[in-house]
């Protein structure tokens, strides 16, 4: 589930942390009869007929469980898949732990708003500039369109060979900003055409 909280997509309130996989299996997103499934669940269903890209989320305290957990579960999984996340350290986990896996980072070119304002200004700064690219050795990067063109970016793709990926495509503007600098779109609210 991309949120830390329920209740903008789907019924409910409170933190997913702090939820059971059975709780949250229980809750609606809104305006449908669907639930969430498990990534197990998503495995089976998909059963490697199209590729999946697991964005592991983060409170940006150090765990590792969900790495641990999505290593658990990949194991028996044949489809092609890859794991992305903002957090270096879940990168880094990911290559630790999965060292086999297709891993790439989720980057912007500042962490200077809201959002951002439960980290501390050293966590911020590390995230800064792709800094972290030797240690997390991602194999892509996913960089906000709202942001690009931008240079950790142009250089990731152009001296070190990771395709780069753009979010969130929404706006014929930022598909056409994707199609300039990136290699793919990460898009939602439209069908893409060939």
């Amino acid at each position: 589930h991309h949120d830390y909280e329920l209740g903008r997509l789907t019924e409910g309130s409170g933190l997913l942390i702090e939820k059971t996989a059975s709780e949250l299996k229980a809750v609606t997103f809104k305006q449908t009869d669907e639930r969430m499934m498990t990534l197990g669940e998503l495995c089976d269903l998909v059963a490697g007929r199209v590729p999946l890209v697991v964005e592991v989320k983060s409170t940006f305290q150090g765990d590792r469980r969900l790495v641990r957990r999505m290593a658990d579960v990949l194991a028996s999984y044949g489809g092609p898949v890859v794991g992305m996340s903002f957090d270096p350290d879940q990168v880094l986990a990911l290559r630790e732990i999965m060292p086999n896996l297709t891993r790439g980072i989720v980057a912007q070119r500042t962490y200077d708003d809201g959002y951002w304002a439960k980290l501390t200004q050293a966590q911020r700064d590390s995230m800064l500039h792709l800094k972290h690219g030797l240690s997390t050795q991602p194999h892509f990067v996913a960089y906000w369109v709202q942001q690009l063109p931008a240079a950790p970016p142009w250089i990731a793709r152009n001296l070190f060979g990771c395709p780069l990926l753009t979010w969130t495509v929404r706006t014929p503007e930022q598909r056409a900003t994707a199609a300039r600098y990136a290699d793919q779109m990460i898009f939602e609210g439209f069908t893409p055409e060939s």
